[in-house]
């Protein structure tokens, strides 16, 4: 049995046994298993990789980050103002971000002997599909897909979406893209300065934006199972993601409950029930 198991992991793909995917992820190990032996409950799937002299690539460690005035600034004042005026004003508090999904991208590892990286093929020609969304911290979810690149005019065109879906006056937190920044997106604001009202991140924040884990958990989710080659392809994976998030606020609340923004997560009534990030980052499997 762990003869066929070591075959069919070096020689095929998930792909020859009617599986998704072309990587053998722990998943889909397990879920051969069980297909081909007809076992209901399959455990110790990482000690069977390693009994086989199976390795994960390595997927590169971030850097240790000095945390400077800035960010001190926006955990000790910056964040807790807004905080206090949200709740003043009975507002809600959204951070927003905008990402590029792409046909090339490889976000996804796989089992292989040690020594030979598992290879997974990409499309030649490129395709890409963006999105900018915003999420609060008690589980709401916005987003829209363009082409091309961000301008003002699809800012303010969502922003406006934004404030038309929502009962409450927003405070919509961004980083520091100049579009943001842009002439026209501040005259907008400035007329519709009673219904939504933006603040800055720090330069260079990304941790401190909880929407940046959001576009994690949607490039695994995309590149996870049967993978994307056209942009309708990936159009709609990301649709069919965001749209199942729409309906699980919990799994969107979690993002912004990290120590990072406990002055948000705090006065939020819906809670994740593990209460950090991991579930998140393994929600592609929970919203296929």
């Amino acid at each position: 049995e762990q003869e066929n198991i070591r075959r069919a992991i070096e020689e095929k793909i998930p792909e020859d046994f009617g599986l998704t995917g072309k990587l053998w992820t722990l998943g889909r190990t397990r879920q051969y298993i069980q297909k081909q032996f007809h076992k209901a409950k399959m455990s110790g799937t990482v000690g069977l990789h390693e009994a086989l002299g199976h390795e994960l690539p390595a997927s590169g460690e971030a850097c240790p980050k000095t945390e400077s005035y800035g960010y001190l600034k926006v955990k000790s004042e910056e964040y807790p103002a807004i905080a206090r005026r949200a709740k003043a004003e009975n507002a809600d508090v959204y951070w927003a971000d905008e990402t590029g999904v792409s046909n090339c991208e490889i976000v996804e590892r796989g089992f292989s002997p040690k020594g030979r990286p598992p290879v997974l093929p990409v499309e030649t020609k490129r395709q890409r599909v963006n999105m900018i969304s915003a999420i609060s911290s008690q589980g709401k979810v916005r987003f829209m897909l363009y082409p091309d690149t961000m301008d003002q005019q699809r800012l303010i065109r969502f922003m406006e979406r934004l404030v038309r879906t929502s009962e409450r006056k927003v405070f919509l937190i961004l980083d520091n893209l100049k579009v943001h920044h842009g002439k026209l997106a501040a005259a907008w604001l400035e007329k519709h300065k009673d219904k939504i009202e933006v603040f800055f991140l720090p330069p260079y924040a990304p941790e401190y934006n909880p929407d940046e884990y959001l576009n994690h958990a949607l490039k695994i989710s995309v590149h996870s199972g049967c993978l994307p080659y056209t942009a309708a392809d990936i159009s709609h994976k990301i649709q069919s993601f965001m749209r199942k998030l729409q309906h699980h606020p919990p799994l969107v609340s979690a993002f912004s409950s990290t120590r990072r923004f406990p002055i948000f997560s705090c006065g939020s009534n819906i809670k994740n029930k593990k209460g950090d990030i991991s579930s998140i980052i393994q929600a592609d499997s929970v919203l296929q």
